[in-house]
């Protein structure tokens, strides 16, 4: 399962009431946020933005093809044939401000999409892109609409049928609970991993590759874990912070001096005790928030 936002601007209506997207698909003049709505198939989620708000979650009923040019459709620049994907719409999705989203996104998950979504204005000029899994995640919670997509995502994490044990341990293993956050208490002497503050109630069970990346097995993997206090687990979770396989804290340029001496980073070293496995799983983190280590 893919996700993807789309821009309606002058169609929503159209495809309000038709149910389906459209985009040209030219030869001569090749785009990629149009192109991108041939990937589009069966059962992907997209969040369709109009105004001010990401108004619907639409679900793809097969998956993209040709079509002719929709007879609505000025001709202008436009090629007489292109990408369309039928679609329906989820109704219980809450409609959600773009200014909400908007410096999560940006922190978070805008580098990942294919276009980038959001720029330091507002929402980009640009008509689809694909976004990450965690990304699209992050939009089906803000917009109330989460349990079916982890499902699938479970699902699709297997190569065999998940025990109903084993699918409980994976979504609680999402949120830091579960057994996860048990061997990471363990593994960690029920201290932060970098600071050493030792209250249950601020520490986060947190992914080193996101669960949303990850494998089952990667899921609940501790070695793929990391036990922080909430605010660290906040920065790497964004990547402002990293670590290098020696334990080293790494911090982004996105942190300014002030972000710095807020966070009191300079009294951290970093992390020591690192394993193996860890090390794998930090240099996958790295490597997605473009450290250079």
């Amino acid at each position: 399962m893919s996700f993807y936002w789309v821009n309606l601007g002058g169609t929503h209506e159209e495809v309000k009431e038709k149910q389906f997207l459209w985009a040209p698909h030219d030869e001569q003049r090749r785009l990629k946020h149009w192109d991108v709505v041939g990937q589009v198939k069966e059962g992907d989620v997209i969040f369709c933005a109009y105004g001010t708000y990401v108004q619907h979650v639409a679900i793809a009923q097969a998956d993209a093809f040709m079509a002719k040019r929709p007879v609505t459709r000025k001709k202008q620049n436009e090629a007489d044939f292109g990408h369309q994907v039928n679609i329906v719409f989820e109704q219980n999705a809450q409609p959600v401000l773009k200014s909400q989203l908007a410096p999560d996104f940006l922190n978070r998950f805008n580098e990942s999409c294919s276009t980038k979504v959001f720029t330091n204005k507002g929402v980009a000029q640009f008509y689809m892109s694909q976004l990450s899994t965690e990304a699209g995640l992050f939009l089906l919670e803000t917009m109330g609409l989460s349990n079916s997509p982890i499902d699938t995502l479970v699902d699709e994490g297997s190569q065999r049928p998940v025990e109903i044990t084993e699918r409980e341990a994976l979504v609680l293993a999402r949120i830091g609970q579960g057994v996860f956050r048990q061997e990471l208490l363990a593994r960690w002497n029920d201290s932060c991993a970098l600071t050493g503050l030792r209250n249950k109630a601020l520490l986060v069970a947190s992914h080193i590759v996101p669960w949303a990346d990850a494998t089952n097995e990667e899921r609940l993997d501790v070695d793929n874990g990391l036990l922080l206090v909430v605010h660290m687990d906040c920065l790497f979770d964004r990547g402002l912070i990293s670590f290098a396989d020696d334990g080293e804290l790494l911090l982004s340029n996105l942190l300014v001096e002030d972000d710095r001496k807020v966070f009191s980073l300079a009294s951290y070293k970093g992390i020591s005790g690192l394993t193996e496995g860890n090390k794998r799983f930090l240099g996958r983190h790295r490597k997605c928030f473009g450290y250079d280590v």
